[in-house]
Parts: C-alpha cells; sequence; structure tokens
C-alpha cells in the first residue's frame, strides 16, 4: 500500500492564481530520511526516499468563483524508498528544486503525518473533480519563494538547515568560490583567507538583493514620512520601520552565522593541507595504568611516525 506524505504550497507572499502557476513550473520536491543512526543528512550525495514532480503537483481552485486558479497548490510525494526502521511516521528533510536551481532546503518537524493509500492520485479535470485539495493528513504547509526573486545566474546562494547544522562543505566551498571570482579581490587560495574576509563574502551572499528585496513601503514613502500628508498614519510608518528593522537582522545573522562556517571551512582545508604536507606524525599517549615503568614516574609516551 503506497505511503504518501502530502505537503501544501503557498507563496511566500500574497500573490494571484495565475501568478502562482510560475511558481510550479518546473518544480520538484525531494525527500531525505533523518536517521537515527546518520548524524547528518547529505542531500548531495544520499539518496531521497521520494519526490513529487509534474502530475504529482496540482494547483488548487476557487470554486466559488467558477473554478479560477488559487494561489495555493498540493504536492503528493510517495515514499518509494522507506528507512528499513522508523518509529512512527518519517522523520525527512526535504529539498526544493525549480528545474536545475535549488530553492531550499526544509527540515520537516520529526514522525510527519504520512497517509496510506491504495493508489496515488493523479491530476484530473474539470477542477471539481481534482482530489488533491481535498487530500487530508497534511504533513506541512510550505512556503515557496517568487521564481522573479532568483532571476540573476550569478546568484549565490547557501541555505542554512533550520536544524542548526552546517551546511554542506561542498555546497559551501563552492559558493566561496564563485563569489571570489566575481570579487576585485583576486584572492584564489581559500587558505589564505582572513577572518575580517571571511565575513565580507558571508555578507555578500546573506545580503542577496534579489532573492530577498528590501520591504516594499506601504503607502508611499512620501505618505509613511510626512506628518502633515493626506493618509498619513503612524501605524503604518511604524509597521514599515519594524520591517526594515527585521529584513536587516535577518540577513546580519545569517551572515555571521555563515561567515563562522566559511572561516571553519578555511580551517579545515589549512589542515588538510598540513596533513598532506607532514612527512612525520607524533602521537602521545597514556601509560596503561598498573603498568610499572624503570622509574616508576612515567605517565605518557610518544611515538613519531615517518613517512
Amino acid at each position: 500500500m503506497p505511503k504518501l506524505i502530502v505537503i501544501r504550497l503557498h507563496p511566500e507572499e500574497p500573490t494571484t492564481g495565475a501568478e502562482f502557476t510560475n511558481y510550479l513550473t518546473g518544480l520538484k520536491i525531494e525527500a531525505w530520511d533523518a536517521s537515527f543512526t546518520k548524524a547528518k543528512v547529505n542531500v548531495s550525495s544520499d539518496t531521497p526516499i521520494g519526490e513529487a514532480s509534474g502530475s504529482r503537483i496540482a494547483q488548487h481552485w476557487l470554486p466559488s468563483l467558477a473554478f479560477p486558479l488559487a494561489a495555493t497548490a498540493t504536492a503528493v510525494l510517495e515514499v518509494t524508498s522507506p528507512p528499513a526502521t522508523e518509529y512512527a511516521d518519517p522523520d525527512v528533510v526535504l529539498r526544493v528544486k525549480r528545474g536545475t536551481k535549488v530553492v531550499g532546503v526544509f527540515t520537516i518537524d520529526y514522525n510527519v503525518a504520512a497517509m496510506d493509500v491504495g493508489a496515488v492520485p493523479v491530476v484530473s479535470a474539470p477542477p471539481a473533480t481534482s482530489p488533491f485539495p481535498t487530500l487530508g493528513t497534511i504533513a506541512v504547509n510550505l512556503a515557496l519563494p517568487s521564481p522573479a526573486l532568483a532571476a540573476n545566474p550569478n546568484d549565490v546562494i547557501v541555505t542554512l538547515p533550520k536544524d542548526g547544522s552546517p551546511p554542506n562543505f561542498k555546497d559551501l566551498k563552492g559558493a566561496v568560490q564563485a563569489v571570489l571570482s566575481q570579487d576585485p579581490g583576486g584572492i584564489t587560495d581559500l587558505r589564505t583567507l582572513t577572518p575580517s574576509q571571511c565575513r565580507h563574502i558571508a555578507l555578500e551572499i546573506a545580503w542577496n538583493r534579489h532573492i530577498a528585496p528590501l520591504p516594499s513601503p506601504s503607502p508611499d514613502l512620501e505618505t509613511l514620512y510626512t506628518t502633515d500628508a493626506p493618509g498619513f498614519d503612524s501605524k503604518a510608518h511604524q509597521l514599515f520601520e519594524a520591517a526594515l528593522l527585521k529584513y536587516s537582522a535577518e540577513r546580519d545573522a545569517k551572515a555571521q552565522l555563515l561567515a563562522a562556517y566559511i572561516y571553519s571551512m578555511v580551517a579545515a582545508l589549512i589542515c588538510e593541507q598540513k596533513s598532506s604536507d607532514a612527512v612525520r606524525a607524533g602521537l602521545r599517549f597514556p601509560i596503561q595504568p598498573g603498568v610499572v615503568t624503570p622509574s616508576g614516574k612515567v605517565h605518557e609516551s610518544d611515538v613519531v611516525l615517518r613517512n
């Protein structure tokens, strides 16, 4: 009997039903098992337990308005490679892509609500007969960013897992190299990066105005800041100021965390090079307790291994 993970999709910000169709174009959602025995899920090399794309993703309609398109959809992800053992329902990590572009990696709450069905539903017409909007046992409501916000092919995106684990090492290294290839610093050896340079790179990545533009004033900026203007509203002004503060705080927080990961990557590359260049290695270990040494005072010993 097929097991499904049902995902409700909606835009990060309200939009029209016709525009939301573009959000779903080329969309693919993959799921990985957050295993008890595995320290970290690697979405770059591990095998997903299931995926949804094409006819497994259906946009909703508004029956009350003669079935125009709605800015919501349902993705039906069939678990084709279930974990060998699992308490209750699956613990999964989702990766969302549009074409070859990764939209984001999302850690889903543990024991996501999965449902057993006799057959996997398919998209049908007319809208009134579509089973997707009425599917129950929803696993998660997933917000999709606008496809228009990632139009620049040179954008560098590093997704920080929401469970606090570090980003994929290979992806992070590639992102840093991509920034340096366009920045006029001329740095090609990542091992030479200083803490301040790591922070600069992190800020470049976090403050991406294509995928995260500034909040838009509403009403216009002139009305928000002119007290004697018709329609001036102090509450609207305060809300806009709060939105600006939130925007900056989110970017800076991501940059601060990302800078630490970048510097850790630099340290790892330096250690890798030192290990590769070393012609000998020293090991220090304690003497086995209870063993009497000639002087009676030796508590540890060293061994040097030569290449």
